[in-house]
């Protein structure tokens, strides 16, 4: 029998509800509703936040190596296909994005933006198009619910509410 998986001691499920469910998804949540209202709404913040979750979640991926890019990456590809794509095209997305805006407050790029809600047909969260690397929050916040629903079906064996709230038009 193998030992579900914990973080700091707190098992999966009760860190799932508790930091996901309670506190990631609401947050983000709340600012794309914002910006979608008009408002201010916290784009390099939130585009910290889900590059930040990512790495964590990857910590609760069965067979993931250890070591913070290796954890970063292994959720990062549950993300969807073209976030595999963009790491197996020779992209560091570890470096590029999360340890530029972690550490410098910046992507990494010559020229990069940050969007934080989906300008159209947007078919990936991160990317790179004309030399201009980009990050989209809201369709980023959106790929991550449905990565974490998924994880959570994994380990503990259904799928959470979450994804029935913060993005149910991707309910497959």
């Amino acid at each position: 029998m193998t030992t579900p998986p914990s973080i700091a001691g707190i098992p999966f499920e009760a860190f799932f509800h508790r930091y996901v469910y309670e506190l990631m998804c609401p947050d983000i949540s709340r600012e794309v509703a914002a910006a979608h209202h008009g408002e201010n709404a916290s784009n390099f913040l939130c585009a910290i936040g889900l590059l930040t979750y990512t790495e964590v979640m990857g910590h609760f991926v069965p067979g993931a190596k250890r070591g913070s890019r290796n954890r970063f990456e292994a959720f990062f590809r549950r993300l969807g296909p073209c976030y595999a794509a963009f790491l197996d095209a020779g992209n560091n997305a570890y470096d590029l994005y999360r340890n530029g805006l972690v550490h410098q407050y910046l992507i990494k790029a010559p020229a990069a933006q940050i969007a934080m809600t989906a300008a159209g047909d947007e078919t990936c969260g991160v990317g790179e198009t004309n030399g201009v690397y980009y990050l989209v929050v809201e369709r980023y916040f959106e790929d991550f619910v449905v990565a974490c629903a998924r994880l959570h079906e994994e380990v503990v064996g259904h799928r959470h509410s979450l994804i029935h709230i913060y993005a149910p038009h991707r309910l497959p």
